[in-house]
């Protein structure tokens, strides 16, 4: 189906302008979502399956039209080479790689480059019971065929490469994003990322991947939201009350814990220690709660939907009173908590004081 789709566009690749590859890159991602669905409706995938694989080709095309439409990239107007007219495999290898790269950068969670702890809590719940070969899989078959799977360990040494060589984030998530418009024109050199970039303009590109990694991220938060507003919409109307008032007086206690640790502690690396504590004791509670939801382990008279929504309502809580310590220490103290805690939240070694 791809491959006849591609064929068909081959008269205008010679002269394709940067529309054309924004047009032709939106049709090519509808009809992979729609052998996405294709494969649901057969039973060859599952829904969890389906939906991961969906974010993945949304953000992938995503990525391309984004550096293709955005007046900070120097492909913004830029005359690129012609694309080889063999068979247009270039969309179809930058489109793999953008699926690879995310697929590894996201199923490696602890070096993900977004320190957000929700964030990462939000992504890690999404592909719990995923696989990541399997994904790599689905895709394959959905692009006509094309096994992106020989691209996982190539696309690996990329992402560890930019994390080794980057001086910060943004540098590295702009050669992630280049290299796979390098792909699609076969540009092994490179001319084409910095042809027409003046170094004055550099910040506005880094901007840019920023936006990009952004974007893709809010994908998978805007799926969880959803998810978890379905799970609240299933709840009888007992269960909701019973959630709320769970809500309410968990909130309660939460806050008051936090307003007697202001009142109480003068003392910097004591107050941070405190938030790394908190975090690590929900991080502790959170897993084995949903590990009982995965094993149908319920406490008496608690629907898994119910289950469900504690977790995710827990956690919003826990989110607030982590937030509401981080600034009253900046307040109180007059400096970052984060000078005392690692990017994740936790405690960082001081002179072996303590981790």
């Amino acid at each position: 189906m791809l491959i006849g789709l591609l064929d068909t566009a081959e008269s205008t690749l010679k002269n394709m302008d940067n529309q054309h590859i924004i047009k032709i890159g939106a049709t090519f991602l509808k009809t992979y979502l729609a052998k996405i669905e294709e494969m649901t409706g057969k039973g060859a995938i599952n829904s969890q399956e389906a939906i991961v694989a969906k974010i993945f080709g949304q953000n992938a095309f995503n990525t391309w039209s984004t550096l293709f439409s955005d007046e900070r990239s120097p492909f913004y107007g830029a005359e690129l080479p012609p694309v080889k007219e063999d068979n247009f495999d270039g969309m179809i290898k930058a489109f793999s790689y953008f699926v690879v790269v995310e697929l590894e950068e996201v199923f490696d969670i602890s070096h993900h480059p977004f320190q957000d702890k929700l964030v990462k809590d939000t992504m890690s719940r999404i592909i719990a019971d995923v696989q990541k070969k399997r994904i790599a899989e689905i895709v394959s078959v959905a692009i006509g065929g094309e096994d992106i799977g020989e691209y996982l360990d190539q696309c690996e040494k990329i992402i560890t490469e930019n994390r080794l060589n980057a001086k910060n984030l943004q540098e590295g998530l702009i050669e992630k994003y280049f290299f796979g418009i390098r792909i699609m024109f076969d540009d092994a050199e490179g001319n084409i990322v910095w042809k027409n970039t003046r170094p004055t303009i550099r910040k506005d590109v880094w901007e840019l991947a920023v936006d990009i990694n952004g974007k893709n991220t809010t994908s998978f938060i805007e799926v969880e939201n959803m998810r978890s507003k379905n799970a609240t919409n299933n709840l009888t109307s007992e269960e909701k009350q019973n959630l709320e008032n769970w809500t309410s007086q968990m909130e309660t206690g939460e806050m008051a814990q936090v307003q007697d640790l202001i009142d109480n502690c003068n003392i910097t690396f004591q107050f941070a220690k405190t938030h790394s504590v908190y975090l690590k004791d929900w991080e502790k509670t959170k897993e084995r709660m949903e590990s009982n939801l995965k094993n149908g382990i319920l406490p008496p008279g608690v629907s898994a939907n119910l289950h469900r929504a504690i977790i995710d309502a827990t956690d919003e809580v826990i989110q607030r009173k982590l937030k509401r310590v981080r600034d009253a220490f900046e307040k109180k103290f007059g400096e970052s908590i984060y000078n005392y805690l690692g990017p994740d939240g936790k405690t960082k070694k001081l002179f072996g004081i303590f981790g």
